[in-house]
């Protein structure tokens, strides 16, 4: 039986800018990877990767997971995808660790592993095609040869009409074929677990949203035909994993940092980041990111404050001319834990769960 650990974490917009664009760069790696490593992850889903840097991402932190790791045997291997059909933007990616885990991922052929788009079409913000498509990756537990699938979806946001095709999308991840049965060489291998991880867009907390994901599980291991008959899945947690927007605190407190609330459970929102799961004996929780930029000692404490807040004059990362220094004495404070947070790293907090396959 192998143990899954699995992070989910939609790092914002983790392009050119965060990758290689400030004097930050490396510090932001680090972040990521020590949050990965605390976690103790040997299965990590990316979000909102840049395609035109997604493949260097991924390369540098498996590098640097490598390093941190202090183990010459624990190398780490990656895959990027797009994350619609015919290429675009962003991409989703994986990394995990190659050894000492109890599972592998899964190959088609000329060392091709099993990662593709859902063929179910899935909807933009305004419509029900065109959007962002779930991706699909299979891996084999090494002693018991189950299978299972390790998916990623990211939901469109709601428009301006305040409409969203979020459970639109949640029902075509549901209606995957690869969430069920891979096809391996001609022969259908029947799945025996699942990990859903996404940013659904939706508040977890809200039933019928994920009625297309949940129990009770349909029979025969198929894609469920309606809402209610569910994917056999179950979500991880209920907390809040997204952080608010300036333009949010500011119209909460007002544009002045020194009006701004000092509890950090009021800088966050609802719970649209999840692991939904088909397996036994799960376990998980959001990584509370602000926590650790809050706690003195902590390795993500020591990464902020190293950060720079300007480059040749302007703003090394958006808003940072905001934050108050020395940040060794500041971030402490909750208002600048979260300006640091949301803009220096991400608006989404990791999401973990581990689950025996």
């Amino acid at each position: 039986m192998a143990r899954v650990n699995l992070l989910c974490w939609n790092i914002e917009v983790y392009g050119p800018k965060k990758y290689a664009g400030t004097p930050n760069t490396m510090l932001v790696t680090r972040f990521v990877t020590r949050t990965i490593m605390e976690a103790q992850a040997n299965l990590v889903v990316l979000i909102e990767l840049s395609g035109s840097v997604a493949g260097q991402i991924c390369k540098s932190l498996a590098e640097d997971l490598y390093v941190l790791s202090g183990d010459n045997k624990l190398r780490w291997r990656y895959a990027t995808i797009p994350a619609m059909a015919g290429g675009g933007g962003e991409h989703y990616g994986y990394l995990w660790r190659q050894s000492g885990t109890g599972f592998g991922e899964i190959n088609v052929g000329r060392d091709q592993i099993y990662l593709q788009l859902s063929e179910q079409g899935f909807p933009n913000n305004l419509g029900q095609l065109f959007g962002r498509r779930a991706a699909m990756m299979g891996f084999r537990a090494t002693d018991t040869g189950n299978t299972f699938t390790v998916s990623v979806y990211h939901a469109p946001p709601p428009n301006s009409w305040g409409q969203t095709y979020a459970r639109a999308g949640v029902e075509a991840l549901a209606k995957s074929n690869d969430l069920y049965h891979l096809s391996l060489g001609g022969d259908m291998g029947i799945v025996a677990g699942r990990m859903l991880a996404g940013d659904y867009n939706l508040n977890v907390n809200d039933g019928p949203s994920f009625t297309w994901l949940t129990d009770p599980a349909r029979p025969n291991n198929q894609p469920p035909a309606q809402a209610g008959q569910g994917a056999g899945t179950r979500p991880i947690t209920t907390k809040r994993t997204h952080l608010l927007s300036l333009q949010q605190v500011e119209g909460r407190w007002g544009q002045s940092i020194e009006g701004w609330g000092t509890d950090p459970g009021d800088y966050k929102e609802l719970p649209i980041d999840n692991v939904f799961y088909r397996g036994a004996n799960p376990a998980g929780d959001v990584i509370d990111l602000m926590q650790h930029v809050m706690i003195p000692g902590t390795s993500q404490r020591g990464l902020a404050e190293q950060f720079k807040l300007w480059n040749l004059m302007n703003p090394a990362f958006p808003n940072a001319n905001l934050l108050r220094t020395p940040l060794s004495e500041t971030l402490s404070d909750a208002r600048c834990a979260w300006l640091f947070l949301r803009h220096a790293i991400s608006d989404h907090y990791p999401v973990h769960a581990a689950i025996d396959i």
